[in-house]
């Protein structure tokens, strides 16, 4: 990236002088020590921030113990699980047909009030109830 960035104003350095060169070819130097700069406007866009996500518990399924399913929602103090990681034995898993319906509200400083069901690929469902303690 500094290479690219380098090699760009170099070209902008050689347009520049180019330039005025070609606009003094035919007339007699005045003053070679001046020099005039074409004006540039660079235009860089940002990408948008990534929306921020609130981890608000984990919840075991009650089938099997290795499967646990990290809730995040859209906003820090009260809202719907928005999105669900599921991990077995500590490695994320794709978790391919999951559905969930689940509301979250803060209680404290780092604990969550959590009400909801989670549905398996299997349409078997299992409520997710209680307080969880993030910290």
């Amino acid at each position: 990236m500094k290479k690219q960035f380098l090699f760009t104003l170099l070209l902008l350095a050689t347009f520049v002088v180019c330039q005025n060169q070609g606009a003094n070819a035919s007339k007699k130097a005045i003053a070679p020590s001046t020099t005039t700069l074409a004006s540039f406007k660079f235009i860089f866009h940002a990408p948008p921030p990534k929306p921020f996500l609130q981890f608000v518990g984990g919840a075991i399924d009650p089938l099997d113990s290795t499967l646990v399913y990290d809730m995040y929602g859209s906003n820090p103090t009260v809202g719907t699980v928005s999105s669900l990681v599921i991990f077995k034995s500590g490695v994320q898993q794709s978790g391919t047909g999951i559905t969930f319906s689940i509301a979250y509200t803060k209680n404290g400083t780092n604990t969550f009030a959590v009400t909801g069901t989670i549905t398996r690929a299997n349409s078997t469902t299992f409520s997710v109830t209680g307080t969880y303690d993030i910290s």
